[in-house]
């Protein structure tokens, strides 16, 4: 037993040497890893602040969204989008809705339901019985365009001038007895119907400041017995389709000579008998359609346009057809329905015209 105390006091000196070695061994690694669990806190992304109120700010992409919709689409975005014709569908969706198309018979005006369609940029409200278009147009700042034909309109608001995006306006078949002057204050319209509102006649012309629309490209007044046009249309310097059909002008209007980008002439059933010399200004015209008229032959300034690409003569009086139509090299499609040819000129004109594609008689 005498020995047995200091043995064991022996023991513990070599068992506190043991756990004293085992701790400094231990060191290192518990350093690594609370350098490690550092690094990784680092790492770790910091959680957004707590939302104001209601106030939530949208991610990255969100906001690209939103600035996207704030401005007009491109002309292809805008042809690819969704046309909604279902106005509860329409409403539900609001903030998305660039396009919308109302039904027949629907709508005495813009239905108040869809000014909440704030991005709306196409609107198409053809034979939809309105009798009225106010200040309300102003809902859709984007608005490129406006397809009202087909309606019972006689007046357009002051307010469509400020439109600065509405691109195309399509008005035909409506009941104006004058033409809307506000239209001459559309600064970026490029493309406008006014066709069939056979209550022009009563004015017979459009005012001068059709002159106005320095951007338009494509114009139609056809079928509203206009007897003459204003001089000011000489100004639409970028026209490039000019459509007079079935109007009263009975001489070809000079005024048009000065369009030198012209590509489509249509002055069909206008009473004309004669074209000037000068129509061989127009280089760049590769349609013209004078059928419909009083000419006996074809005019010689036409066998100029050597761009030209479609001519249409039909239900004229022309008996003969000149050799020199053959200049016309790039003619692809030649109407000659409804004239005097004999039997022997359709023969000869079928054998000298053989570069034509299309050749009808």
């Amino acid at each position: 037993m005498q020995y047995t105390f200091p043995i064991i006091l022996l023991c513990m000196k070599y068992l506190a040497l043991f756990l004293l070695l085992c701790g400094v061994c231990a060191l290192p690694a518990q350093a690594q890893k609370k350098k490690k669990e550092e690094k990784n806190e680092k790492n770790v992304p910091t959680p957004p602040p707590a939302n104001v109120g209601n106030t939530v700010t949208p991610p990255a992409v969100a906001q690209d969204t939103i600035r996207k919709i704030r401005k007009p689409l491109k002309k292809e975005d805008l042809e690819a989008a969704t046309i909604y014709n279902n106005l509860a569908k329409a409403t539900q969706k609001a903030d998305s809705v660039y396009a919308f198309t109302g039904t027949q018979s629907c709508c005495y005006s813009i239905p108040k339901e869809l000014l909440a369609c704030k991005h709306l940029q196409a609107l198409y409200m053809a034979k939809a019985d309105m009798s009225v278009l106010d200040s309300t147009i102003l809902a859709f700042p984007n608005l490129q365009i406006l397809d009202l034909k087909e309606n019972k309109l006689k007046e357009l608001p002051k307010e469509l001038a400020k439109l600065e995006h509405l691109e195309v306006l399509e008005l035909q078949k409506n009941l104006f007895t004058a033409f809307p002057k506000v239209i001459g204050l559309i600064p970026n319209l490029r493309h406008l119907n006014m066709s069939l509102n056979l209550g022009l006649m009563k004015t017979g012309t459009i005012p001068a400041e059709i002159g106005n629309l320095k951007q338009l490209e494509i114009l139609n007044l056809g079928g509203n017995m206009l007897t003459k046009i204003p001089a000011t249309i000489a100004n639409l310097i970028k026209l490039k389709e000019l459509h007079l059909n079935v109007n009263r002008l009975g001489v070809f209007p000079l005024e048009i000579l000065k369009l030198s980008n012209l590509e489509v002439v249509d002055l069909r059933k206008n009473g004309l008998k004669a074209i000037p010399n000068e129509i061989a200004t127009l280089r760049n015209l590769k349609r013209l359609d004078i059928s419909g008229n009083q000419f006996t032959t074809i005019p010689d300034a036409v066998l100029e346009l050597s761009n030209l690409e479609i001519l249409d003569l039909r239900e004229n009086q022309i008996t003969t057809l000149p050799q020199a139509v053959t200049k016309l090299k790039n003619l692809k499609e030649l109407h000659l329905e409804k004239n005097k040819f004999s039997a022997e000129e359709i023969t000869r004109i079928k054998n000298a015209m053989g570069f034509v594609t299309n050749i009808y008689f």
